[in-house]
């Protein structure tokens, strides 16, 4: 086993990995999408029109093109299932082809529904997409004639049909305001109001116009909601010693979340329907790409959050005040700052986010009409931070569930934190019996289920996220025990980071330790590639060695990543670390808590609307995504000025307690803690990421 892993990876080095597949014989199978032309079908009369999206499973039969389409699907791991096409068709197109035929013939052209091989689900009977069920009685036999009428001619194949959703031209027609439109109203006009009149308040109070009015942090609770005050706590730079030390934070997070923007909208490239789906697939093949679909990186932020956590709690530990109520206080506190925001999303989604474009038609209603049933049905399992956990399927804000995640595991490591700062000469004990069952949970979990030896998003997985997630994805990638390891990388270094402080020992001296450190800039890309190109081209035996190296490939990145911190932390300089330290990076790390949570609704509103299927390239995505965080950041500036930094000051200010030599301490803005900070009663921060 192990000796066939290490062939691999040095075959993934040295050899030629980055071989295609056939194209020509790629274009002979049925696209994966294809569509009529939307607007022309829906507005081309002024009458009754009808377009619907159409699921569609090829039926097997003994042709070679079926054989064809059979192994290249057979490849789970990096294709889609090409057996399992999607069909835009006008009705009134339809029904004029079909009017060409004998009913003799049209009923040869229906197929009844028939198992799919895989055993999967294929289509979802859920009642999010308006008259789906009225639909599919009314168009469904027509739709699937049509379909097989166009496979017949074109591959001499067929298959059974079902209408996933329909567009007309009196959708607009039939909009309906509800509670949800006025809840979400309501909310925001409250916003509007209190930000407004805090903000001309306290102008009105700045006699003497100066600035340090309003760095002032004695406030009443409607001056949390004033917009200058807030920039200010926005852009203030700290100069103390930890802020110093430990600003970098502010830049490894806020690159982070540009990375995981860059990524989502290219997994959007999957999730939608394209015209070059191939473009997807070739990325599983070339080692030039294949590394943008090992989704280790996602562990950074669960590395920061337990760092940034020991030091918080260590700093409050060193001022004899770690105890539980500190601990409950903490996670109040952490509470009241990030469901503002969040809800505040939900509540948009819930109730003007389909309704903002429900007239684009086309696949709007695909990526819209669901997430607002979904938002509307499970609301609550994300306002308790459960959403990971319970009705996953139906996810409100699939991204939320690393929210979820982090807070389950900041809760349990605080707890822990506790015990080891009760217990200070058994804390490596302690936090190391964590560390290996953390470990363990990880492999007998991957065991039993018989998993790959890394999280493996495949190209289906992706395709089907919305209406049918994959058990890895439920199972793995976002629950809370499989990324608590992770969260305990951070917390070690952390504490080795303050080991080698109280020694005073200078690792810059050390010129193995500068070559490894800059080594790792390096490493983090070998680790992507080699283990995606490893895990996503070869099948192994499952077994104990697989669920081994699972655990290995899951902990790798942030393992790499404590040499990274180490390093950033020593006295020695560089120019990675002297531009990670650049003072502008304060305010936009302060942003990337906003940025992650607005940043898909935006991405539906800017690219969710189109018509007819695009062809897709690297240089448009690039692009595209640069274009998305730029805007994500400006609504993120929304976000933090009216809702997340007024939340947060009277977060303090109702938790503030009577020790008044502590309350300057509480109102210290600066250290760059995961999302800024959660901090209470003038403890120091306690974080998140």
């Amino acid at each position: 086993m192990f000796e066939k892993l290490i062939l691999l990876v040095l075959i993934s080095i040295f050899g030629n990995a980055s071989a295609q597949f056939n194209l020509t014989e790629y274009y002979r199978m049925p696209p994966l999408h294809h569509t009529e032309n939307l607007r022309r079908c829906l507005h081309e009369t002024e009458d009754y029109n009808v377009f619907c999206v159409v699921f569609t499973i090829i039926k097997p039969d003994n042709s070679a093109l079926w054989h064809q389409i059979e192994v290249f699907s057979d490849d789970v791991k990096r294709h889609f299932r090409h057996d399992f096409v999607h069909s835009g068709i006008c009705l009134r197109t339809c029904e004029r082809q079909l009017a060409g035929l004998t009913d003799l013939e049209r009923d040869a052209l229906f197929v009844e529904e028939f198992p799919w091989k895989t055993g999967q689900k294929w289509y979802d009977n859920s009642t999010f997409f308006k008259n789906r069920t009225s639909h599919r009685e009314a168009y469904g036999r027509q739709m699937n004639q049509c379909v097989n009428l166009w496979l017949k001619q074109n591959y001499n194949l067929s298959g059974s049909s079902i209408i996933h959703f329909c567009n007309t031209n009196r959708d607009t027609e039939n909009v309906e305001y509800d509670h949800w439109h006025w809840i979400f109203l309501s909310v925001t006009l409250s916003i509007l109001v209190s930000v407004l009149t805090a903000s001309i308040l306290d102008a009105r109070r700045n006699i003497k116009g100066t600035l340090e009015h309003y760095k002032n942090k004695k406030q009443s609770p409607l001056l949390c909601f004033s917009v200058i005050r807030n920039w200010y706590r926005l852009t203030e730079v700290s100069k103390d010693e930890m802020s110093r030390d430990f600003r970098f934070l502010h830049a490894v997070r806020y690159l982070s979340v540009y990375i995981f923007v860059q990524a989502h909208h290219l997994y959007s490239y999957a999730v939608s329907p394209i015209q070059n789906a191939e473009m997807i697939e070739t990325s599983y093949h070339d080692t030039n790409y294949i590394a943008q679909n090992n989704m280790s990186t996602v562990q950074t932020f669960y590395l920061l959050s337990g760092f940034m956590l020991y030091i918080a709690a260590h700093e409050t530990f060193k001022k004899g005040s770690f105890n539980v109520l500190n601990c409950c206080m903490a996670i109040i506190y952490r509470y009241v700052r990030l469901v503002p925001v969040l809800l505040v999303v939900i509540l948009f989604e819930a109730s003007f986010l389909y309704d903002m474009m429900v007239d684009d038609g086309g696949y709007w209603k695909f990526l819209a009409e669901p997430e607002r049933g979904y938002c509307r049905k499970n609301w609550w399992t994300n306002l308790l931070m459960i959403n990971n956990y319970v009705n996953p399927d139906e996810m409100c804000l699939v991204h939320s569930y690393y929210i979820a995640a982090d807070t389950q595991i900041f809760i349990f490591v605080v707890i822990l934190l506790s015990f080891m700062f009760k217990f200070p000469k058994i804390k490596n004990w302690i936090i190391g019996i964590a560390f290996a069952m953390s470990l363990c949970i990880q492999f007998v979990v991957n065991y039993i289920n018989k998993g790959d030896g890394m999280f493996l998003f495949t190209p289906e997985a992706k395709r089907r996220l919305y209406y049918d997630m994959s058990d890895e994805f439920k199972n793995d990638f976002i629950t809370a025990h499989m990324n608590l390891s992770n969260f305990l990388i951070g917390v070690i270094a952390a504490m080795l980071c303050f080991y080698i402080k109280k020694r005073n020992i200078d690792l810059g001296q050390y010129k193995a330790f500068l070559a490894v450190w800059y080594a790792q800039f390096f490493m983090g890309q070998a680790i992507l590639t080699i283990g995606a190109y490893v895990f996503f081209t070869y099948n192994f035996e499952k077994g104990v060695g697989l669920s081994l190296a699972y655990v290995f490939m899951r902990n790798i990145w942030c393992l790499n990543g404590i040499l990274l911190l180490l390093g950033f932390v020593s006295k020695f300089e560089s120019g990675a670390k002297r531009f990670l330290n650049w003072h502008v990076f304060t305010p936009l790390g302060r942003l990337t808590y906003s940025i992650f949570i607005c940043h898909i609704t935006l991405s539906r509103l800017i690219f969710g609307n189109a018509e007819n299927l695009a062809s897709r390239s690297y240089s448009e995505w690039f692009l595209e995504s640069v274009g998305l965080f730029l805007i994500a950041n400006l609504m993120a500036i929304v976000l933090c000025l009216c809702i997340e930094f007024p939340m947060t000051g009277l977060a303090k200010l109702l938790l503030r307690t009577k020790k008044k030599h502590q309350t300057e301490n509480n109102n210290n803005e600066n250290l760059p803690m995961q999302h800024e900070r959660i901090t209470f009663l003038g403890e120091p921060k306690i974080t998140r990421c």
